[in-house]
């Protein structure tokens, strides 16, 4: 896992409204914190090398936007569009994504720590050397994905999507869930325990196991 080449000491306070600044819409070098950001349309945007903290991005369009050496902290992203956003080592830690829209994204060496991503929407992704980590993932849609090296840890994963991604490999065992929506296929190769066994056998199979 490579980690956000970053260094928060050498960085210079800013607005994230500087972005309208620029030509192209980049922010690069900021730390920002503490700010409203709701309802904005900026697709195609670059963020690099920034730190923001305890902002709120709540319904704003960042479709195709390209977000590299990031890190984010108690932020709300909830019910944006990050469409075929491109993610790259970024770390997103105790973050609202609730219904956030990821739709054929490309995350890599990204991790998620912490953070409630209840509704959210990576279906068709591609997302390489990733891990989920003590995050709130009900209903969240992860149909279709290309991965490598995916982890999720300690994850509520209850009623979340899985159709067509294969999870060979992907050890789901200390997650806690009571249905999936996944196929046999699909778990072919998944580490699970003991608990889970029994949902998924009944789910799948129709087979109760005592």
């Amino acid at each position: 896992m490579l980690q956000p080449k970053v260094n928060e000491e050498q960085l210079k306070s800013g607005s994230f409204f500087e972005i309208y600044d620029s030509e192209e819409f980049s922010l690069a070098d900021l730390k920002i914190s503490g700010e409203v950001v709701e309802d904005q349309k900026l697709p195609h945007l670059f963020l690099d090398r920034c730190v923001i903290e305890k902002t709120v991005f709540n319904n704003s369009d960042f479709s195709r936007g390209e977000f590299t050496d990031c890190i984010f902290r108690n932020c709300d992203f909830s019910n944006c569009d990050l469409s075929q956003a491109a993610i790259h080592r970024v770390v997103f830690i105790n973050c609202k994504l609730l219904g956030t829209q990821l739709i054929e994204a490309y995350l890599g060496n990204v991790v998620i720590q912490e953070s409630r991503l209840d509704f959210a929407n990576f279906n068709d992704g591609s997302l390489k050397v990733v891990s989920f980590e003590d995050n709130q993932m009900t209903k969240t849609e992860l149909a279709g994905l290309t991965t490598k090296q995916l982890k999720f840890s300690r994850c509520q994963l209850e009623d979340s999507n899985f159709w067509g991604t294969k999870l060979k490999g992907i050890d789901l065992s200390d997650c806690e869930f009571e249905k999936l929506s996944v196929t046999q296929e699909d778990l072919r190769g998944a580490t699970i325990n003991q608990s889970q066994a029994v949902f998924l056998a009944n789910q799948l199979l129709g087979v109760r196991i005592k």
